[in-house]
């Protein structure tokens, strides 16, 4: 089979969301994976509006697109090296604090594809955030992106840091609705009844379990938000026939914490 390659593009849930942000007003740093020790020459456009710090190189991903969705084929092997302990030694903690202060949002996105950022989402919010007083700590907005490939276990560990993270300052999960469904399975423990798989009943139960955390799940053509026992349901836009739909979250995520 030939293929044609459309585009080259530069991707990652972090490049994304930042260059999305940026493009909004918001003055904006990214730290991710996008080359080391020199930036890939691909993440230009986002260095033009944002500062951009990198620790590690870049995965890189084949997109399929097609109209009813999307077949992606990555190959995450630079990730591997990644560690809270080779994150510290590249991103110093002082620069962390530096970055930090008088910001009012930290995003921690693209959970499901470096396998160990636990360690540095735990390390990032016990030695970064938490010292800092309540009232100059930022808000925290999760994205895990598809967790399909990870165990429930791990959902479980990273929702419990979620969780702990919510106790210490204001704290956003962010789902699109199949990733809203395989983490309601996996702290349920139990699957759903197919018939009742819709955004804002998903939502409600999700509330159970994830009380200090405000979520926003997001099928193609509406969103749910809750928070404080409270639940809100927004129509959506829907672009039949959108160019390019991958990182179509990531444009969400970076719209709702802006109006955050």
């Amino acid at each position: 089979y030939e293929l044609d390659r459309y585009a080259t593009k530069l991707g990652g849930n972090a490049p994304i969301m930042s260059m999305a942000l940026s493009s909004l007003g918001v003055s904006t740093t990214c730290l991710g994976a996008v080359g080391y020790p020199e930036m890939d020459p691909i993440f230009s456009p986002l260095a033009e509006k944002a500062e951009v710090v990198s620790y590690a190189n870049p995965g890189i991903t084949n997109a399929f697109e097609f109209n009813d969705g999307k077949l992606m084929f990555a190959d995450f092997r630079p990730f591997t090296e990644v560690s809270w302990e080779t994150f510290q030694k590249r991103v110093p903690k002082e620069r962390l604090k530096q970055m930090l202060s008088g910001s009012g949002l930290l995003a921690l996105v693209d959970w499901s594809n470096i396998f160990g950022v636990e360690e540095i989402w735990a390390g990032l919010i016990r030695e970064v955030v938490e010292p800092l007083v309540p009232a100059a700590r930022p808000s925290v907005f999760f994205d895990l992106a598809d967790p399909s490939a990870r165990k429930q276990e791990d959902i479980r560990k990273a929702i419990e840091t979620i969780r702990l993270c919510g106790r210490l300052c204001p704290t956003t999960l962010g789902l699109n609705l199949n990733e809203a469904e395989k983490v309601l399975i996996a702290l349920s423990d139990r699957d759903l009844d197919r018939d009742k798989g819709e955004a804002k009943e998903i939502t409600e139960s999700l509330m159970a379990f994830l009380p200090e955390v405000t979520l926003a799940v997001h099928p193609r053509d509406y969103s749910v938000s809750a928070s404080g026992g409270e639940l809100a349901v927004r129509k959506g836009k829907v672009v039949s026939n959108p160019r390019i739909s991958t990182g179509g979250g990531d444009n969400f995520n970076a719209g709702f914490c802006l109006g955050v």
